[in-house]
C-alpha cells in the first residue's frame, strides 16, 4: 500500500498538472481554486491543503516549470562530447519538454505578458545559472572558430528561449498555416515545424561547416605533424635533443609553411615573397645578361685570333 507522503506527492502532482492547464488554457485570474480542485476530482479544502492560497498553487506551478532546467542541464552537459552535440542536446531537450505538454509553453508566455515583472524575478532565479553556462559555452565556440564570429552569446539565449517557446505555445493557432484540414496529421506537422526549428536555431550559431556537422579544419594540425616529425627525426648534424620549437610561436615561420604546403611546391618566398611579375623580370634580366656576356667573349676571341 503507498504510504501517506507518496500518496500526498501523489496528489500535489496532480493539482499542478490540473492547474497548469486552466492557467495556459483561461489565465491565473479566470482560474478558481475550486475549477482546479474539480478539474482533479477532490474537495477545495483538500487543495487548500496542499496549497494555502492561489498564490502559493500559481508559484508552486511556475517553479516545477522553471526548476526543470536546474536538474536537467548539467546532465546534458556532461554527456555532450562536443560542441555541436551539446547544443543539439540541450535544444532537443528543451523542446521536447515544451512539445510534450504545450501548456507549459502557453503558460509561460501568459504569464510573461500578464506578469513581467514576477516572471522577470522568477527567470533570473531559475534560468540565469543555466543561461550563464551555455554563453561561455558560445563564447568558447567562437573562439575556437566553431560558432559565428558576430554572435552575441546574451541576446541569442533571450532569441532561442523567445523562439521555442513562442512558436510551440502558438502552434495551435499560427501553425495552422500550411498544414492540412486533416487533424491527424498534426503530430506530423508539429514534428516538422520542430526541426525546423532546430535547424534555424543551429544555423544562426554555427559557422557553416559546423552547422552540417562538419568539424572545421584545425590550421594547426599540419604544424603540429611537421614538429613531431622533427622531434622524432631531426636532420643530420642536429642535435636529437635540442628544443623544437612549435611553428606557431613563430608566426613567420608558421605562416612560411603553409603558403608552402598548401599552395603548391615552390618555396614560400617565390610564391609569396615576390610576384610573378617581379619573377619574369628577373629571368629575362638574367637571360639578356647571359647573351650580352657570350657576344662579349666571342669579340675578345676573335680580336686575339687577328693580333696573333
Amino acid at each position: 500500500m503507498p504510504s501517506d507522503r507518496s500518496e500526498k506527492r501523489e496528489v500535489s502532482e496532480r493539482i499542478l498538472d490540473a492547474a497548469t492547464r486552466l492557467f495556459a488554457e483561461r489565465g491565473f485570474e479566470a482560474t478558481s481554486l475550486q475549477s482546479v480542485a474539480d478539474a482533479v476530482g477532490i474537495r477545495k479544502p483538500s487543495l487548500l491543503y496542499h496549497f494555502p492560497s492561489k498564490d502559493e498553487l500559481r508559484k508552486a506551478v511556475l517553479d516545477k516549470l522553471l526548476s526543470h532546467w536546474n536538474q536537467v542541464l548539467p546532465k546534458l552537459l556532461m554527456a555532450a562530447t562536443s560542441g555541436r552535440e551539446q547544443f543539439d542536446a540541450i535544444i532537443k531537450e528543451t523542446v521536447a519538454f515544451f512539445t510534450a505538454d504545450r501548456d507549459r509553453a502557453r503558460l509561460l508566455l501568459r504569464e510573461a505578458l500578464d506578469r513581467p515583472k514576477e516572471m522577470r524575478a522568477l527567470i533570473i532565479g531559475h534560468v540565469q545559472p543555466w543561461a550563464d553556462v551555455v554563453s561561455n559555452y558560445i563564447r568558447r565556440g567562437r573562439e575556437a572558430g566553431r560558432v559565428r564570429a558576430d554572435v552575441d552569446p546574451e541576446a541569442y539565449i533571450v532569441h532561442a528561449i523567445n523562439l521555442v517557446v513562442s512558436s510551440i505555445a502558438t502552434f495551435d493557432s499560427i501553425g495552422a498555416l500550411g498544414t492540412s484540414k486533416d487533424r491527424s496529421a498534426d503530430d506530423t506537422h508539429l514534428r516538422r515545424h520542430v526541426d525546423e526549428l532546430v535547424r534555424v536555431a543551429r544555423a544562426s550559431l554555427f559557422r557553416q561547416l559546423e552547422a552540417l556537422g562538419i568539424a572545421p579544419r584545425d590550421e594547426h594540425e599540419e604544424d603540429r605533424r611537421d614538429a613531431e616529425r622533427a622531434h622524432h627525426h631531426p636532420p643530420k648534424g642536429r642535435n636529437p635533443h635540442a628544443r623544437v620549437h612549435h611553428p606557431a610561436v613563430h608566426e613567420r615561420r608558421r605562416v612560411g609553411h603553409r603558403r608552402h604546403t598548401r599552395r603548391g611546391s615552390l618555396p614560400w618566398r617565390l610564391r609569396g615573397g615576390f610576384s610573378r611579375q617581379r619573377l619574369v623580370r628577373g629571368a629575362v634580366a638574367g637571360s639578356v645578361a647571359l647573351l650580352v656576356a657570350r657576344r662579349v667573349a666571342r669579340r675578345v676571341s676573335s680580336l686575339d685570333t687577328k693580333g696573333r
